[in-house]
């Protein structure tokens, strides 16, 4: 958050480039490597890609989650539910409404004019209460037990190193 907050030019951009895979080659290596994303049963890291992407959204950040550091986007691009709404489309969270804000317990959040985004960095779950308004769960398919597109209260818990992508479901 510190990049963010005390950068030296404004606007400050950040890029976060997040692995799924950080026991794969590296520069020592011949170049050789089992790739998950080429298995039928591969499975992303759902919780690492929303706290990164949703750590990302906090500032000015530019974010990429890919398979490995050797091949970046060569060994496979991933699309998560998170990027578009779960196909409703590009650009659905719209523009940020303002800076982030630290919450009581260490979350963090940021409102957007179509969602909000919220990260929890802490090692314990953390209770977030929610901006005035009407929230829902991105309806998605990849990850229906944190996507499950269901009605979200005025506050919720946030688990531990998650983040989180609601949606507004009424312009305010």
């Amino acid at each position: 958050m510190d990049w963010f907050r005390h950068g030296v030019n404004k606007p400050q951009y950040v890029m976060l480039e997040v692995y799924e895979d950080e026991d794969g080659p590296n520069a020592d290596s011949d170049g050789s490597y089992d790739n998950p994303y080429d298995d039928p049963d591969f499975v992303p890291n759902y919780q690492r890609m929303r706290f990164s992407l949703a750590s990302a959204l906090l500032g000015d950040g530019y974010y990429s989650y890919e398979i490995n550091t050797d091949g970046h986007g060569s060994l496979g691009l991933m699309w998560f539910d998170e990027y578009d709404n779960a196909g409703a489309g590009k650009g659905w969270l719209g523009k940020p409404r303002g800076e982030y804000a630290e919450l009581p317990g260490g979350a963090f959040m940021r409102e957007f004019n179509g969602g909000v985004g919220l990260v929890n960095p802490n090692g314990e779950p953390v209770s977030v209460t929610l901006p005035k308004g009407n929230w829902r769960r991105i309806k998605g398919t990849q990850c229906p037990s944190v996507n499950s597109g269901e009605t979200v209260g005025d506050t919720l818990t946030l688990p531990a190193f998650d983040g989180l992508l609601l949606v507004r479901n009424i312009k305010q």
